[in-house]
């Protein structure tokens, strides 16, 4: 079926033909993963402080997620969106800013 979608987007011009089909099997599995862990998650309350750690350029802001949850020590800006903050070059200033949180 996944080949047929695949197929059937490049024929209609949707995607690239030079698209991987393998590459693009492993994203559908991964976020098909994420999407059955996140009905699935149930969040407990914790007693810890928590520093948290946003994206500058959520389009949400992700405390009020956590409120009711935790109790919130700080939180720091990071640059990019919740997938960049991850990559070069904005990973060092999530790196520099973990640094100070554990010392």
């Amino acid at each position: 079926m996944f080949q047929y979608l695949v197929n059937h987007a490049k024929e209609t011009k949707v995607i690239d033909e030079a698209v991987d089909v393998d590459y693009l099997y492993r994203i559908f599995n991964i976020l098909d993963h994420n999407l059955r862990a996140l009905r699935n998650y149930k969040p407990r309350v914790s007693e810890l402080p928590v520093h948290l750690f946003i994206a500058g350029l959520a389009e949400l802001s992700p405390v009020t997620g956590w409120n009711g949850l935790c109790t919130i020590k700080s939180v720091t800006t990071i640059p990019g969106d919740h997938y960049s903050i991850m990559g070069e070059p904005n990973v060092v200033s999530l790196a520099r800013v973990i640094d100070r949180v554990l010392v």
